[in-house]
């Protein structure tokens, strides 16, 4: 079998069993201050801390809720985004989602996250993994928290008003809410291979 095509067939077998782990994911209460969950999951059979899963299975960046009332904040349903030669297979992402445009390798460079964005952090170009960005802003006064939610096999660094960055694949950590701020969110690889990535932002 073509790697091409046992490429589609994993991808396919992990976003059916990912989809009966997406139940498990959870939100937030309001606040104003996001607090957020360590784990990732991964595109294409990779493994972390967290097992083998795909990009099915994202993380929020909120805690979880054990309540009958728990959030589910759901990206949308799966979808594969043209890579165009260097990806044959294509880039996994959701309905909706737009795929990075390059450069995105710097802040002043990121792209606009509305509201999901997919990529590949790509090796042949930088040692270890060049460095993804999109950037978003809190606008809307009616917005009383916001949820930043992430897949794949990544670190997802935030940062806002000259704050320092803050990695949100790590327990206990939390995120200001800062209205007409811009937040930037560097996306890189967490263990220096090419990884595929999604990151979908929230309001509420």
């Amino acid at each position: 079998m073509r790697k091409g095509q046992l490429a589609r067939v994993l991808f396919t077998i992990s976003v059916v069993s990912a989809a009966a782990v997406w139940a498990a994911c959870g939100g937030s209460d309001d606040q104003d201050v996001v607090q957020t969950d360590a784990g990732t999951d991964t595109g294409a059979g990779e493994r972390d801390s967290g097992g083998e899963v795909d990009a099915g299975n994202p993380r929020d960046t909120g805690p979880a809720d054990t309540g009958t009332d728990a959030k589910l904040y759901d990206a949308g349903a799966p979808n594969v985004l043209d890579g165009g030669e260097d990806f044959e297979g294509g880039i996994p992402c959701v309905v909706g989602g737009e795929l990075e445009e390059e450069p995105n390798d710097t802040r002043e460079e990121a792209n606009p996250l509305r509201p999901t964005r997919c990529g590949v952090i790509r090796t042949d170009i930088v040692d270890g993994g060049e460095s993804d960005f999109v950037t978003f802003t809190i606008a809307d006064a009616s917005t009383k928290s916001f949820f930043v939610q992430y897949a794949g096999n990544v670190k997802v660094l935030v940062e806002t008003d000259g704050s320092a960055p803050v990695d949100i694949t790590q327990p206990g950590v939390s995120i200001p809410l800062r209205r007409d701020q811009p937040y930037y969110v560097e996306v890189k690889s967490k263990d220096g291979k090419q990884q595929f990535w999604r990151v979908s932002l929230f309001e509420e």
